[in-house]
């Protein structure tokens, strides 16, 4: 049986809610466009104009490295101490596993409708709970040879187990994961 996988960053739904407005605001937008004039001097890799812009939009409160410097300067690369696209690509993917929005084929930036509902704060726990619902496993992340070879609805296993217990112990959780994988 394949492990359960699950996107622990952030680890509060509310931030990953209220970043998300952020991805959401750049529809349209490539999110893998490179900039060819300039790359990080951390690295020497490209720079990835749309990352940035999201990235400094949605974390420059919290992280001083960027919130320290202008749009500009975070842009040209020339600021960077570490690797600075890592968050941005770990929020994308979260996006995705959560339902609320993706980068399609051609690199662009697209909102689902739940996503939309975030971005016009109109997203609430009700609609949370019914993406919850909707995450199968094997998803989109794991190898294309996995996917339609079994679901496994996790939401739905939890529900279930405590619909028919009062309280569970770690042997009855394994117990009941196994018996309705």
């Amino acid at each position: 049986m394949a492990s359960w996988g699950w996107r622990t960053k952030p680890r509060s739904a509310i931030r990953t809610v209220q970043w998300y407005k952020e991805f959401g605001s750049l529809e349209g937008r490539n999110w893998d466009e490179e900039n060819i004039e300039k790359e990080s001097s951390y690295n020497a890799n490209k720079i990835h104009p749309i990352r940035r812009i999201y990235n400094y939009n949605a974390h420059s409160d919290e992280n001083e490295q960027i919130g320290l410097l202008s749009l500009e300067e975070y842009l040209s690369g020339q600021f960077d101490k570490n690797e600075v696209e890592g968050d941005a690509r770990n929020d994308k993917t979260t996006y995705e596993f959560f339902g609320f929005g993706f980068v399609d084929e051609e690199g662009i930036i697209r909102n689902t409708q739940v996503g939309k509902l975030i971005i016009k704060n109109k997203f609430d726990n009700e609609e949370f709970l019914k993406q919850l619902l909707k995450i199968n496993l094997p998803n989109k992340t794991y190898k294309p040879s996995e996917i339609g070879k079994w679901n496994v609805f996790p939401m739905e296993i939890v529900l279930k187990v405590f619909a028919e217990l009062d309280s569970l112990n770690k042997y009855e959780i394994v117990f009941f994961v196994w018996l309705y994988r």
